[in-house]
């Protein structure tokens, strides 16, 4: 047997004529409220209270009827489609031939379940609860005389009354008002759905286009790169005569279809093509990109120089090339690969310069050895076929913390008097201390020299 509530304490007492007294006190203290009084058992009250009763026990007894009282009436929220069970405990298993009642007085029937000793009544069942109510099948000698509501629609909505019937008359044990809200409508989830998938693949199409769209493309590299590729599409077709050329600062790094009158920016020579896999795409990929390249790239299309079509402006940024090494080490190299095309006509110079923290001059192809700084001389190699294979990098060995700074590499080339820069190349070399070993011995041996 479960063990009472307060409602069964209460009910348990409403039998001894000692309480008159205090009942009226609390009757009287909630201005005699209907739905108030009707939590104190109104069976056969007594007229008389012994003068000698104990005052703390009057004021326990009151502490519990206005904890009884403020639970009378619950309120319960739910959604729409939800099942929700409201709340009612009663001492049913101490009554003779016992019935609850959930009732809507807003109702007619207002009958919403009822259940007696032998089973569910239902006969009188508001047809709308049809199916829909559930009571324990042993809610009467339990006294949890709650109820399973399924399926909750919007007239759901209002104020539920639990009573319960004996032989000794009907009490109302406890109003619960049941809340039933609108869930998200499906419909309103499917469009969000839609929306969502609809922005997801707008989002993915302007990444994948956005060199169609904006004004100013930035492209950012790093040095170990072999090429890079420079945007310029456009949205329509371009007339098949259309002129198209690629410049910074307005030297010709690419041209298409243009009269001859200006030529291709030597830096540029035999490093550039122009993509034409499709016919609005008039993309530029640039072979060995340098630091030296960065800067502004204008690509324009016009059919003559007064009737430009299109019209995009790249900004290339190429990070500079670190190098990093212990003192100590037998030697380190400055990377610089590129491509040039070589003529029989001219001669070619490769020279290397550290500029910070002072300039001087590390290597050096032209037959000039007094040039090369005395900091340097003996311990710089380079490939003897360099302007075959392209590769101009430099090995300097043994180096130390005074090789540290900007080095900068140049190919040159000299037709007749002058000379032209076709490649360059800057490379940061940092030199670190060399780590002393912890065997103090070996440290010794190597302050030595030996």
């Amino acid at each position: 047997m479960p063990p009472p509530s307060t409602a069964a304490r209460l009910y348990q007492l409403s039998d001894s004529p000692q309480l008159l007294t205090v009942v009226r006190r609390a009757q009287r203290s909630t201005n005699g409220h209907p739905s108030q009084r009707s939590a104190i058992s109104p069976y056969q009250w007594s007229e008389k209270a012994p003068g000698d009763m104990d005052r703390t026990r009057w004021m326990l007894v009151v502490l519990v009827i206005l904890v009884d009282v403020s639970q009378q009436t619950s309120v319960v929220d739910m959604y729409k489609g939800d099942s929700v069970l409201l709340p009612c405990e009663f001492p049913t298993f101490e009554m003779t031939n016992p019935t609850v009642v959930w009732s809507r007085s807003d109702l007619s029937p207002s009958i919403i379940h009822q259940r007696q000793q032998d089973g569910d009544e239902l006969k009188d069942q508001n047809q709308l609860y049809r199916g829909r109510t559930l009571m324990l099948t042993e809610a009467l000698e339990s006294g949890d005389l709650s109820l399973n509501l399924t399926a909750l629609t919007l007239s759901d909505r209002g104020t539920y009354t639990c009573s319960v019937t004996s032989a000794r008359g009907k009490k109302k044990v406890k109003d619960v008002q049941l809340q039933v809200k609108e869930t998200f409508p499906s419909w309103a989830t499917i469009l969000l759905l839609v929306l969502a998938t609809v922005l997801l693949l707008s989002g993915g199409l302007f990444f994948h286009f956005r060199h169609y769209f904006q004004s100013v493309v930035h492209v950012q590299v790093e040095p170990e790169e072999t090429s890079v590729l420079l945007p310029c599409k456009t949205l329509v077709r371009l007339p098949e005569e259309v002129k198209v050329k690629w410049k910074r600062n307005n030297n010709i790094v690419h041209q298409l279809q243009c009269d001859g009158l200006e030529e291709q920016y030597c830096l540029y020579s035999g490093r550039t093509n122009l993509n034409r896999n499709h016919p609005r795409d008039w993309s530029l990929t640039l072979k060995f990109p340098a630091d030296e390249d960065s800067g502004t790239y204008i690509c324009t299309a016009y059919i003559e120089e007064s009737n430009i079509l299109f019209k995009k402006q790249v900004e290339l940024k190429v990070k500079v090339h670190q190098v990093e090494v212990e003192e100590g080490q037998k030697s380190v190299q400055l990377p610089f690969t590129t491509a040039i095309t070589v003529d029989q006509e001219s001669i070619y110079e490769v020279e290397w310069t550290r500029y910070e923290p002072e300039t001087m001059k590390v290597h050096t192809t032209a037959n000039q050895p007094e040039v090369q700084h005395e900091q340097f001389k003996n311990r710089t190699e380079m490939q003897k076929d360099a302007l075959t294979t392209g590769n101009f990098s430099l090995t300097l060995n043994q180096p130390t913390v005074k090789d540290g700074g900007r080095y900068v590499c140049g190919v040159w080339k000299k037709k007749g008097q002058q000379r032209f820069l076709l490649r360059n190349k800057t490379v940061y070399l940092t030199v670190n201390p060399q780590k002393k070993s912890h065997d103090p011995s070996v440290n010794q041996v190597e302050e030595a020299g030996l």
